[in-house]
């Protein structure tokens, strides 16, 4: 007569596939995660960029102060944001969410990394 329960070998070779699959799916998780942060963040940033030229084709020049320019960046949650001034004729902006950092002048609006 045949039994009707699974073998110890059986269950073995189940829990190590079921193990295995959890742990490619969690690591590809930290990957993706990650990937989507520094997405936001150079959003964030070609956002600034865009709105510092606004600002400057408006008013002739980037803005002076630390007020005027944070009131015109908006950020997305979880993101840090650092922003110089080089004088009236340069910017330079840098945001990050943790790990990497990025940052836009005046003269390079595509984000780079730091």
């Amino acid at each position: 007569m045949k039994s009707k329960a699974f073998t110890i070998i059986e269950l073995v070779v189940v829990i190590t596939v079921i193990g295995i699959l959890a742990t490619i799916t969690v690591v590809g998780y930290g990957n993706w995660r990650q990937s989507v942060d520094e997405s936001v963040v150079k959003s964030d940033l070609q956002a600034a960029a865009a709105a510092m030229e606004n600002y400057r084709s408006f008013n002739g020049g980037y803005p002076a102060d630390d007020n005027t320019r944070l009131n015109l960046i908006k950020l997305s949650p979880g993101v840090s944001l650092s922003s110089y001034q080089g004088g009236s004729s340069y910017y330079w902006i840098c945001a990050s969410k943790y790990p990497k950092m990025y940052c836009v002048t005046n003269t390079q609006t595509t984000p780079y990394s730091t």
